[in-house]
């Protein structure tokens, strides 16, 4: 029969560790004396553990018969084996046609993190360790990464580890997706059944382990760089002043922004509709959901700006716009950004000042006060003056 590889969206359910089989035997209980004990137990181990002496290796054949499948049309249950099973099993003698789906974790224990499992997975003479990765949803991936990039990383640990041995066979990177997944499967060769999983685990355990060292060097990088807001550098504002057209100056400036307020940490863009949210009455340029660690936006869940790159001072009427955008928010936003990088009218300051009795808070910057903050790298500081400037119109 020909091998069938582990396709998620027809035989994986997500959230693996949550699903995970039924509680097994104590390891303190004897082994059954009646074989078809083995039989009646569904996706779980033997649960009990001996030496090769005092266990049946028939036994762990019955349980790896059972749990197989033999055609096109069944799906292999999946078996929680023992270390003692694994070793008892010799790849010639497995069943013809039988395609198997082993579970490791309990044989071999469990991989770095808490995102990966590893699984034998095939038929006589095309076994194989297939490792299904299950990614962080986009609204729980740390703030510096996107579901492409996470993804990219965790191919970079495939590829390299060792060459040639693993391969991503499957990735779903959609953000629709509710728990979106990466598979690789890793090319094992040996006698027995433990030959082929200790193998294709230790490689696992290796991409699994540089994988986690990656991301949380990332995390530690980012957390030094967003004390400051320098994952900005003073390049990206210059190209908010090479931008030539009205669409492309609104562009670049968008961009800055998103990327300035994103790298203070506690904001995270909304990851349904990014930029320019369209209403049923208008347009929003950002939506950030606040985190509840930004003491400038405290007790309000979103965020909003507007943003301007005109080549003169923003008037008053621009100042409206954006308090209906507020109100238009079911109470859910007591703080907008208001950023015209050529500045601001009299009349808008003016205004500004009337608008401090609304039940909300509107911050303003330029791009004068956005450069200097760049160049010195002190966006947080800049941000939080503002903030006071603000509050005590």
């Amino acid at each position: 029969m020909a091998a069938r590889f582990f396709m998620p969206t027809q035989r994986h359910t997500p959230r693996l560790r949550r699903l995970k089989a039924p509680a097994r035997a104590s390891s303190t209980h004897e082994p059954p004396t009646n074989r078809l004990a083995v039989h009646n137990r569904t996706s779980t181990s033997l649960g009990y553990l001996g030496t090769m002496e005092e266990l049946d290796p028939e036994l762990a054949m019955d349980a790896i018969r059972h749990h197989a499948a033999y055609s096109e049309e069944e799906v292999p249950q999946c078996y929680w084996a023992q270390e003692w099973e694994l070793r008892a099993i010799r790849v010639v003698d497995l069943p013809e046609n039988a395609e198997l789906s082993v579970q490791l974790a309990d044989a071999l224990g469990d991989l770095p993190g808490v995102n990966a499992e590893a699984r034998l997975y095939g038929s006589k003479g095309n076994l194989k360790v297939i490792v299904t990765h299950e990614a962080p949803t986009p609204g729980d991936l740390p703030e510096y990464f996107s579901c492409a990039g996470y993804l990219q990383m965790l191919s970079k640990q495939v590829s390299v580890a060792p060459p040639g041995r693993s391969r991503l066979t499957y990735a779903n990177a959609d953000s629709e997706f509710p728990a979106w997944l990466a598979e690789y499967t890793i090319e094992v060769e040996g006698e027995t059944l433990y030959d082929l999983a200790l193998q294709g685990h230790r490689i696992a355990h290796q991409v699994e382990s540089s994988f986690l060292d990656k991301t949380s060097h990332l995390t530690s990088v980012f957390e030094d760089l967003t004390e400051s807001g320098h994952l900005v550098t003073i390049a990206d504002v210059d190209r908010v002043d090479r931008a030539v057209s009205a669409h492309e100056k609104g562009v670049a400036l968008e961009d800055l922004i998103a990327n300035l307020f994103v790298s203070l940490g506690g904001l995270q863009l909304d990851p349904r509709h990014g930029r320019n949210l369209r209403t049923v009455n208008s347009e929003i340029d950002h939506v950030f959901y606040n985190r509840g660690v930004t003491p400038w936006a405290h007790g309000s869940p979103l965020v909003i700006t507007e943003c301007k790159n005109w080549s003169g001072a923003v008037e008053r009427s621009t100042l409206d716009s954006l308090e209906t955008k507020i109100r238009d928010r079911g109470g859910q936003c007591r703080v907008g950004v208001f950023i015209s990088w050529a500045g601001f009218s009299e009349g808008f300051e003016t205004q500004l000042i009337r608008a401090s009795r609304e039940p909300f808070l509107i911050i303003t910057m330029d791009g004068q006060g956005i450069r200097r903050a760049v160049k010195d790298g002190n966006f947080r500081s800049y941000v939080q003056t503002r903030y006071e400037d603000a509050i005590s119109r």
